[in-house]
């Protein structure tokens, strides 16, 4: 990585748990971020930076810190995008395992590890309502503090799920779990987040109005 300019963070907007959607990404602006393109590469940053800007925050709760990482990890893709052979529908899982990859080396660089994780809440209906929390507070203390009671495997699937905005291959992928793995470990993940909010679980549960 050597010689190569660190990216400018610049003003970028938080996602809101969109999914980072391949066609949002085309074929071809991928392939001139391959080559080296400098509007392929700030393409791709402006795109992913938000999500990765998010990930960090949510799992540090230190924004410079998260600014700081995002530029590294964003270093490290830049490098590795010449040897990215995948098209843009697996792109953002393939980023992904590159940024898990640079937070394990921070965490063993500062002799930081994750929360020791407490036994699981019973289930509840709670999923939607705590997805919407969890987007909009992810960076209070309450958030925060509640996130790291769960699991860090849960921790790590819903952060990348609901926060970064990955879909389910997309976290399969980036995690090496399967896409059910993922989507049972979300949903134990929101209804306990959903339990250590307060929040009560409906005696007369309806169908969530947004796909998780």
């Amino acid at each position: 990585m050597r010689g190569l300019a660190r990216p400018c963070l610049v003003p970028l907007p938080t996602p809101r748990g969109d999914p980072l959607r391949a066609d949002d990404l085309p074929a071809d602006v991928l392939d001139a971020a391959r080559r080296g393109d400098p509007a392929g590469i700030e393409a791709v940053y402006r795109r992913y930076a938000p999500a990765v800007l998010a990930w960090f925050r949510a799992r540090l709760g230190d924004g410079h810190l998260a600014e700081d990482l995002t530029g590294d990890a964003f270093v490290a893709v830049i490098a590795a995008l010449p040897r990215y052979t995948g098209g843009p529908e697996a792109f953002a899982g393939w980023l992904f395992t590159l940024v898990r990859r640079d937070f394990v080396d921070h965490l063993r660089r500062t002799a930081r590890r994750p929360e020791t994780p407490v036994s699981e809440p019973q289930t509840g209906e709670t999923v939607r309502d705590t997805a919407d929390e969890v987007v909009e507070r992810a960076e209070s203390d309450r958030v925060r503090a509640a996130l790291a009671q769960l699991s860090p495997d849960q921790q790590e699937v819903l952060v990348l799920r609901v926060v970064a905005g990955l879909t389910t291959p997309e976290v399969a992928e980036a995690t090496g779990r399967t896409v059910g793995a993922v989507k049972a470990l979300q949903h134990r993940g929101l209804d306990s987040l959903g339990r250590l909010l307060g929040k009560e679980p409906d005696p007369y549960p309806r169908k969530a109005s947004r796909r998780l």
